[in-house]
């Protein structure tokens, strides 16, 4: 009997010692899942702060980027100095010489077709006039009215065309509308000879810039964002990939899948560090998804009078 008793003491302490083994193992192993669920979270959060950084990197790159809007027609630009510089294309805020023969030449036939009808209106004058001498003076008013009525209009389209070349050649304004909307006369300092690049400026005390990046750092497949203006909606960023760097020497190009469209002319490419690596210039319009880019260290080198 004393044995017995013994016996069931051993198997009670035994079972009591078994269940504090238990509760520590599960205690270890609940501590071990909370401290994986902690590190977990702490890895998410980090890359969520990653992503979250490089995102505000593209929203700076926006900042400033602005748009460009004369009679022209609209674009865009951006901000490469804390003095106010703005980077854009040379179509963007200058006319196009061949453009500007033609409206010459078009101008000029409209003005002979003009001398044509005045001396057309004399003649019709004179025949009336001889062939209607019993006419009254009304009735040689009024014959004479259609003729001046057109003459008139003809007259208002020459004096229209005669103003718009002069304003573009003498008077051309260009509003510069920042991210925040708020808008500035741009004052041109520079237009490059040699790629469709110009150099504006605002007077402005506090401008956010654009980090010049390096173009040979790309590698394929990187991410980029194109930042422009298409058909005046503004600030748009559309992202794409660095397919490669299209001619050598003095006409690289940066070429993408990024969405360029027209108004986006001018603006930055920017990678998810914010950093600028080219201007856009053009897209394909005989396929889609391809656009390219000016390099910014030609853009750099051609205005390095003003960009250090």
């Amino acid at each position: 009997m004393k044995n017995f008793l013994i016996t069931i003491l051993l198997l009670i302490i035994g079972t009591l010692l078994l269940a504090q083994i238990g509760v520590f193992k599960m205690s270890k192993s609940v501590s071990r899942q909370a401290d994986n669920t902690a590190a977990s979270d702490e890895n998410a959060s980090s890359q969520d702060g990653e992503e979250d950084l490089q995102s505000n990197k593209v929203i700076d790159a926006r900042a400033a980027t602005v748009s460009i809007k004369s009679d022209l027609g609209l674009g865009a630009g951006f901000f490469v100095s804390s003095e106010c510089f703005i980077l854009t294309n040379k179509h963007v805020v200058s006319f196009d010489e061949k453009k500007m023969d033609h409206i010459l030449e078009r101008l000029e036939s409209t003005n002979e077709s003009l001398r044509q009808l005045s001396n057309i209106i004399a003649d019709k004058h004179d025949q009336f006039t001889s062939q209607c001498s019993d006419c009254s003076q009304e009735a040689r008013e009024n014959n004479i009215s259609n003729e001046m009525q057109k003459h008139g209009k003809l007259s208002t389209i020459i004096d229209d065309a005669e103003e718009k070349i002069y304003n573009l050649k003498y008077k051309l304004i260009y509003e510069v509308t920042l991210g925040n909307e708020e808008k500035y006369t741009g004052h041109l300092i520079e237009i490059s000879d040699n790629y469709d690049l110009a150099l504006m400026k605002i007077n402005e005390v506090d401008c956010p810039f654009l980090q010049k990046g390096d173009a040979e750092n790309l590698n394929y497949g990187d991410t980029i964002y194109a930042i422009g203006n298409p058909s005046g909606f503004g600030h748009t960023v559309s992202s794409g990939v660095f397919s490669r760097i299209e001619g050598d020497g003095a006409k690289r190009m940066i070429q993408t899948d990024a969405s360029v469209n027209p108004g986006s002319s001018g603006g930055p490419i920017v990678n998810d560090e914010g950093l600028v690596f080219g201007v856009v210039t053009l897209k394909r319009m005989d396929l889609e998804g391809i656009g390219f880019a000016i390099p910014i260290s030609i853009a750099f080198e051609e205005f390095s009078e003003h960009l250090e």
